[in-house]
């Protein structure tokens, strides 16, 4: 048991699987491998909002508020669609930055997909030799390594055992001890007051004696 309990820690230390990485490098495969798709779908999605000069969404919804901003001077009832496109330009605002500085993080990297397929097949790959689920690894590899070093240590357990076990005996001698000195003493006053009845009932002479015995 210590020998496959080596050889397996052994393989879980050289995977040196983290704690929350199996889900992370989850993450980033999806993002890696379809890398373009979301480049395209994201600049599609900017150029919409912001930077197709002819027709995007800032600048019908600026259109639109100006017209609002003017006739809202005739009726007051429109000062709240106003508000409320104003609103949506601040909001279009925020998603065309938030569009922007994804843009800027997510980039093609082949290699990097390719490192992070390959980690994850070592992870289902020893997931499954040792028939647990991936995400149960880390636990897993602590519970074997906890085992582990029970066993080696075993020596020494025994070896506090045995000093615990000497310790014992020594305490169970001192109150043994002690009782005994208890039921000699108790035997003590049984013998006399049990020799005053014999002589009470008509036996001068009548003795009466305890004998304890280890």
């Amino acid at each position: 048991r210590q020998e496959l309990l080596r050889y397996q820690v052994q393989e879980l230390d050289k995977l040196a699987l983290q704690e929350n990485e199996l889900a992370e490098l989850d993450r980033e495969q999806r993002q890696l491998a379809n890398a373009g798709h979301l480049l395209e779908s994201c600049q599609n999605a900017l150029s919409l909002l912001s930077e197709n000069d002819e027709n995007n969404a800032l600048v019908l919804l600026n259109n639109i508020h100006h017209q609002l901003t003017i006739i809202q001077t005739i009726d007051a009832q429109l000062a709240v669609p106003a508000e409320l496109i104003n609103n949506a330009i601040i909001q279009v605002q925020e998603a065309q930055h938030e569009l922007q500085h994804y843009l800027d993080k997510i980039e093609l990297n082949p290699e990097r997909l390719s490192f992070v397929e390959q980690r994850l097949s070592a992870i289902y790959d020893l997931a499954r030799k040792h028939k647990i689920a991936p995400e149960k690894l880390v636990a897993y590899h602590q519970q074997m390594l906890n085992e582990l070093a029970q066993l080696e240590n075993s020596d020494a357990h025994i070896q506090k055992l045995q000093q615990q076990l000497i310790e014992l005996a020594a305490d169970y001698q001192q109150r043994a001890k002690k009782l005994s000195q208890s039921r000699k003493k108790a035997a003590q006053q049984l013998a006399t007051q049990v020799e005053k009845s014999i002589r009470e009932l008509g036996m001068p002479q009548g003795c009466f004696a305890i004998n304890l015995e280890k």
